[in-house]
């Protein structure tokens, strides 16, 4: 997932550990965790991929694009990009999926009625034999 892409491009490992931010949390009972977070929402550094710097929940506050792959090799098309100090997300080009459409596809199929049955190949219901 995304962390594990963060930790790959260098954020999460050598470079929070090149911070203060570990220094003098040795405790008996876990509050050494508690002291970390604090400081983890309070820290802002310079990483591999931008800016890095955390919200309340200790989650990583960052700008972002979303891609959508288009066209016969699946190019990637820049669609919107979320601005993290605004909090707002702006479409840069019309989304399209799969056929070609705005209207983003149903995340399930609609119940076939009765005497009718689901077709993968025609992704729709069509009458039983």
């Amino acid at each position: 997932g995304f962390n594990t892409w963060v930790r790959g491009a260098g954020d999460s490992s050598p470079a929070l550990d090149a911070t203060a931010m570990r220094s003098g949390f040795r405790t008996v009972h876990n509050t050494a965790i508690v002291n970390w977070l604090a400081t983890l929402q309070k820290t802002t550094f310079d990483g591999l991929t931008g800016p890095v710097k955390f919200n309340s929940a200790a989650e990583r506050i960052t700008d972002y694009t979303v891609f959508s792959m288009q066209g016969p090799h699946l190019s990637p098309v820049p669609v919107f990009r979320y601005d993290s100090a605004a909090d707002s997300l702006h479409e840069l080009t019309a989304a399209t999926f799969g056929n070609g459409s705005r209207t983003p596809p149903p995340d399930r199929e609609s119940p076939c009625a009765p005497g009718w049955r689901y077709s993968r190949t025609a992704r729709g219901c069509e009458a039983c034999e």
